[in-house]
């Protein structure tokens, strides 16, 4: 059983996120360095950076022999790029933000898996093509149901969870037979929201990983 966060916790990390997106707005134009599991990535201004509720995803993904993977909210491409370390024979990593998938091409081609993961803008599913669809789909959404003023919040907030919505009403479609999605969760209140949406549309949920942080004791969950 997860242990909720209280009022109180949630509090004070939200504080902290607004903090640290105004960080995110202020980085140099080249970007910044950091070190995420052992290895370099290049984080570029308005980019949500590699942090650890990725990593609980990252250090439980299966292997992927041969899997087409579709990765949204790619970010700076770490996920995509584990995916393909991983053995996927090809990654597609999506993101609505323009210089978050400028931001992955550039770690794409520094991890030298150019041949395996191509990174392209896209709101959720909306400019991949109707007929394809993938053995693996893994989404690190934004975790809380909070108004997000501009893009860069939109990394950590979901105003009215309007985007888990349209997530899970479309996923069903771009998912082959007996495929698989991966979707890295935290001790939020929406926690069960998520979950709700999940076995809404047919998908059975099952923890795979879990990391618990210092921090406020943010407890991260692999489904």
């Amino acid at each position: 059983m997860v242990r909720i966060l209280t009022s109180e916790q949630i509090a004070n990390i939200e504080r902290e996120q607004t903090i640290l997106q105004e960080s995110w707005k202020k980085r140099r134009d080249d970007g910044k360095l950091v070190k995420y599991l052992g290895k370099s990535f290049v984080v570029l201004p308005t980019v949500f950076p590699p942090s650890n509720d990725s990593k609980v995803l990252v250090q439980n993904l299966p292997k992927l022999d041969n899997a087409t993977v579709l990765d949204i909210a790619t970010g700076c491409g770490v996920i995509a790029i584990f995916a393909a370390r991983r053995g996927a024979s090809h990654v597609t990593a999506v993101d609505i933000n323009p210089n978050a998938v400028k931001c992955a091409q550039l770690n794409i081609t520094h991890h030298g898996v150019r041949h395996h993961v191509e990174a392209q803008v896209s709101d959720l599913f909306d400019q991949l093509p109707p007929s394809i669809s993938f053995d693996v789909i893994t989404a690190n959404l934004p975790f809380r149901n909070r108004f997000a003023p501009d893009m860069v919040a939109s990394a950590q907030w979901d105003t009215n969870f309007e985007l888990h919505r349209r997530f899970f009403i479309q996923v069903v479609n771009f998912l082959n037979s007996g495929g698989r999605l991966f979707m890295p969760q935290t001790n939020y209140p929406e926690l069960y929201d998520t979950l709700s949406l999940a076995h809404s549309v047919g998908f059975k949920t099952k923890e795979i990983g879990k990391r618990l942080s210092s921090d406020n004791d943010q407890n991260y969950v692999n489904f």
